[in-house]
């Protein structure tokens, strides 16, 4: 692994801030014609025969529930399953934010969903920890990567200690990530502690499908960012945008500044909204940490610079705006230990 994978983003973009990402599925990134390539190599079969046609696919099949929306990965991890897939779609995820300009970027996904092809999950962390040190050293992006459990699997606890065994060698955080309903992230809570005893912070998806309790139990299992985080919008008394009173997972997350990954047109997605009616104009005026990310990009048909130009005309943000929510995420970026 190259030295200074990651480092302190100082990129400025739009409004003369940072231009940082930190919430991004590596498995939700994939270009298409990457997607058809690897299904043929793999001898899987696709939804769609071409790219543009998979990449329709994918857009429309992300319309609907969260469930739903999680079910497309199920072509995307199948043809993520050999080392050389692994580091060919690291790279080429870190080469394509790169090209939007961003500096620094932390990406997330779940090693053991990438072993069905014979790989064990240390050799999963390291083909795609080999494709992030390839785009620095020719893009010079600098990023990190973030180990994901799912909270419908059994698995956390051997998540978080590889997570330990690689922070420093490019791996940066611990994440509790797939659908919320009836998977709470306490039944997590030992792989959590796991890994913050051993030096890897936490973030947590949370209040993205269900309400702020989820966010109070991610607190609590120790999460220094929220995924997602939304639904900290829920705990509060409004006045059109204005704050009028804060409720106590709402204040937990103020007087803390702790960062949320807002991701809004995934977001948007799942929950069937317009976008006047998502809530981050309300958090962000009323002075919650957020910080704006693309979750996936392939399947929200997204970029970091796409998200910026979807708020600024929604909610009229002005360039500063989008500075202040870059110098958040530069921030809250997870660093080596």
């Amino acid at each position: 692994m190259s030295e200074g994978i990651v480092s302190t983003p100082h990129a400025a973009g739009l409004g003369g801030g940072p231009r940082v990402l930190l919430h991004d599925h590596l498995d939700g990134g994939l270009r298409p014609a990457t997607v058809v390539d690897l299904a043929q190599q793999a001898g899987h079969t696709l939804p769609a025969p071409t790219a543009d046609q998979l990449a329709g696919w994918f857009q429309r099949s992300a319309a609907g529930t969260l469930t739903q929306y999680l079910q497309t990965f199920e072509h995307t991890g199948a043809v993520m399953q050999s080392a050389a897939a692994l580091t060919r779609v690291a790279f080429e995820a870190a080469e394509d934010c790169a090209a939007d300009g961003i500096a620094h970027a932390e990406f997330r996904f779940a090693p053991t969903l990438h072993t069905a092809g014979g790989l064990n999950v240390n050799e999963v962390i390291e083909a795609t920890l080999e494709g992030l040190a390839a785009a620095y050293s020719r893009h010079g992006i600098t990023t990190g990567l973030i180990l994901g459990a799912l909270r419908n699997m059994t698995d956390s606890v051997d998540v978080a200690t590889a997570a330990v065994r690689h922070h420093g060698q490019g791996v940066v955080g611990f994440d509790l990530c797939a659908a919320e309903i009836g998977f709470p992230h306490d039944l997590h809570r030992p792989a959590c502690d796991l890994a913050r005893r051993g030096g890897v912070p936490v973030t947590i998806h949370a209040g993205e499908d269900l309400g702020p309790e989820s966010i109070a139990l991610a607190l609590d299992c120790g999460a220094t960012r929220i995924g997602h985080g939304i639904a900290a919008a829920d705990d509060c008394r409004w006045d059109g945008d204005q704050l009028i009173d804060a409720g106590p997972v709402a204040t937990r997350l103020l007087d803390a500044a702790t960062p949320l990954e807002v991701c809004v047109t995934s977001n948007l997605q799942t929950k069937h909204w317009q976008p006047h009616q998502h809530p981050l104009l309300r958090l962000y005026r009323a002075g919650f940490n957020v910080t704006l990310n693309t979750d996936n990009r392939l399947v929200s048909n997204t970029t970091l610079t796409a998200e910026q130009n979807l708020v600024a005309d929604t909610f009229g943000l002005t360039q500063t705006d989008l500075a202040i929510m870059g110098t958040n995420a530069a921030a809250a970026a997870f660093q080596y230990g």
